[in-house]
């Protein structure tokens, strides 16, 4: 049963979806910012992956970044003027961050890959690769990037990477 069909679950209100992309190339991996009026994206419209940000109500997409390398991946910082993603501009995946308006990228964290901050805007989980060569999930403080933590481990499923981290909605784990 879904939520909508338990007697003792909150009632979901109908939905009635309508497309806020309409490109004639890949667009996905979709953020909705925190007050809910904007989402931000991944689009291939000029063969490479730039970040695009669309407003709920509709208009023209904004587009965030425009460089030869792949950019993917947006998470939205708390304050919803701050957006985290991942880049390739190094040779590698990294972390990187923009303002909202695309306003100059600037690298956060090195080797690092599916961005998630935490709901107090403090902390960043994120996955990198492990000595097994295995994706893992680690989290570290945003203003100690230096002395990131390992959440999972080979021990925990480990044939397996573990991908893209979540935060619970207090922020707990």
């Amino acid at each position: 049963t879904t939520g909508r069909d338990r007697p003792d679950g909150p009632q979901l209100p109908a939905a009635q979806p309508s497309p806020l992309t309409s490109g004639d190339c890949w667009e996905g991996e979709p953020a909705l910012s925190p007050d809910g009026q904007r989402v931000a994206y991944a689009s291939n419209h000029d063969g490479q992956f730039d970040l695009d940000v669309v407003a709920v109500a509709g208009g023209a997409p904004l587009r965030l970044t425009d460089h030869p390398a792949s950019d993917r991946k947006p998470a939205w910082f708390p304050d919803g003027n701050t957006l985290a993603f991942v880049s390739r501009r190094q040779g590698r995946d990294d972390i990187w961050v923009t303002g909202r308006f695309g306003d100059g990228a600037r690298l956060l964290l090195n080797d690092a890959d599916d961005p998630a901050i935490s709901p107090d805007g403090l902390n960043l989980a994120f996955t990198r690769r492990d000595l097994s060569g295995k994706g893992r999930v680690f989290v570290a403080d945003l203003d100690r990037l230096d002395t990131p933590r390992q959440l999972t481990h080979n021990s925990q499923q480990g044939l397996w990477d573990h991908r893209e981290p979540a935060w619970s909605h207090d922020g707990r784990r």
